[in-house]
């Protein structure tokens, strides 16, 4: 009994195995006999679609076979054509038939086939780190020659990498990079990726600090300094200038050593981060009053 049990079962699964079911194919189509200095464009990259019947063993294999559809173009110019797809040009297996042709057509293009030479670009995205910002950005080979029909190269006045993060940098680098390319160009030279140099660098400003108090150093006497502020003009990093307020590196005083009481004019002395450099100051000059002690 159980014998027969699995012969019953054996025969379901092959009868399941051989009942006719339909199912929507998709084939690639390649191109051929394309005139010399042509080439073609067009949807055919997504190609053609049929509807097929067979047993589900067969429709199976089918769906993971390399079926392709062979469109000849023998005898076409350039110009907008729409070719019928022929039936009897699709090599199917065996107990598989053709129900309907899905994509009973396919309009392409078929242009002149040219180079063009342009300069590459380099595409960034992101930010550089807070108070750096990018100098300059090549690519090398700093140009491109670039192959496809004419009617997509002779818009094209440069190409693009794809895109560089920089998100966060804060020095210099080099990249390997692609570029980034439209459908149906493709890149003649240079044949390995382009190499991006980005040059990252600190943000230099220019800050007016106001109302900057002027100490008195080394005198053990009383003194009075007039003005008693000077306003500084400092060039340096934008980190470095933002931050001098709360620096101890950024001290302006007069130096007050060995002088008597009396009555002095002097100018002061201006410490700053060597990072940093005095474009100008107001005023230059101070009276310093020395009394006794």
């Amino acid at each position: 009994m159980f014998l027969c049990v699995l012969l019953a079962g054996a025969c379901l699964r092959a009868w399941a195995a051989q009942e006719s079911v339909d199912a929507s194919i998709k084939i690639p189509v390649v191109s051929a006999n394309v005139a010399p200095g042509l080439i073609m464009t067009g949807p055919s990259a997504q190609g053609i679609e049929i509807h097929v019947a067979g047993s589900a063993q067969r429709i199976q294999a089918l769906q993971e076979s390399r079926l392709e559809y062979v469109l000849d173009l023998s005898g076409l110019n350039d110009g907008v054509h729409t070719i019928p797809i022929i039936p009897e040009q699709i090599q199917l297996p065996d107990g598989i038939s053709i129900l309907k042709l899905n994509t009973p057509s396919i309009t392409i293009r078929i242009d002149k086939e040219i180079r063009k030479e342009v300069p590459v670009t380099v595409y960034m995205e992101g930010e550089a780190a807070p108070g750096f910002h990018v100098t300059g950005a090549t690519a090398s080979p700093g140009k491109a020659v670039l192959g496809g029909p004419l009617y997509i190269l002779k818009n094209i006045e440069h190409i693009a990498t794809n895109p560089i993060d920089i998100a966060g940098a804060s020095e210099s680098f080099k990249r390997e990079i692609t570029l980034d390319l439209v459908e149906n160009i493709t890149v003649l030279f240079p044949s390995n990726p382009i190499i991006a140099q980005i040059d990252i660098m600190e943000k230099m400003i220019t800050r007016t600090f106001e109302n900057v108090a002027v100490l008195g150093r080394d005198t053990g006497f009383s003194f009075s300094i007039s003005p008693p502020v000077i306003s500084i003009d400092v060039k340096g990093p934008a980190n470095v200038v933002n931050t001098l307020e709360t620096s101890e590196e950024f001290i302006v005083y007069l130096d007050l050593n060995g002088l008597k009481p009396g009555v002095y004019v002097r100018r002061a002395t201006i410490v700053l981060p060597v990072t940093t450099a005095l474009v100008g100051v107001n005023p230059e000059i101070f009276t310093v009053t020395i009394k006794g002690k």
